[in-house]
């Protein structure tokens, strides 16, 4: 709790132009407690997409902690937004996100499945052509209770069907 404590007070530092902090928050992301994730991400977000090179040392570490979003969807939907930042080089996380497609019950009122949903629809057209293995699933998702899902899955296929391969 003393670690998190002076993370929590170390973070409110850190600005859009934080650039010499980009290390110490990737290895923030990196800790086994989700709670310095959503903080560390949050500030690195802030700071893209002038940042990208520098922060793609996070992008392994961020598809990691992908989790089920049972588990802790607000961790879980900054991930998905940080990892939707770094486009066709998120490639490995499309099997986690097809996942997340699925998402029917989150843990907080904060952040609802349909929201987990929409996230990595998204996060899956930003991915464009490289996500072709869920086209399956976002063909799913049209039917989607969510009107904003549907309409995000609809973007993504047509991101990830129209766009040639790189």
């Amino acid at each position: 709790n003393q670690r998190l404590f002076r993370f929590e007070k170390y973070i409110k530092t850190v600005t859009t132009s934080s650039y010499q902090e980009i290390p110490a928050l990737i290895e923030a992301i990196g800790y086994r407690d989700y709670r310095f994730y959503k903080p560390a991400t949050t500030a690195l977000l802030r700071m893209m997409p002038t940042a990208k090179e520098q922060a793609r040392g996070a992008l392994r570490t961020m598809i990691e902690h992908l989790d089920p979003c049972e588990w802790n969807a607000e961790s879980l939907q900054i991930m998905i937004i940080a990892v939707s930042e770094f486009g066709p080089d998120a490639a490995p996380a499309v099997p986690r996100l097809i996942d997340a497609l699925q998402c029917r019950k989150t843990s907080t009122y904060v952040v609802s499945p349909d929201m987990i949903r929409y996230q990595a629809a998204r996060a899956l057209g930003a991915i464009g052509p490289a996500a072709k293995d869920a086209v399956p699933a976002l063909r799913e998702a049209l039917g989607d209770p969510s009107t904003r899902v549907r309409e995000e899955a609809e973007k993504a296929l047509r991101a990830i069907e129209l766009q040639p391969e790189q």
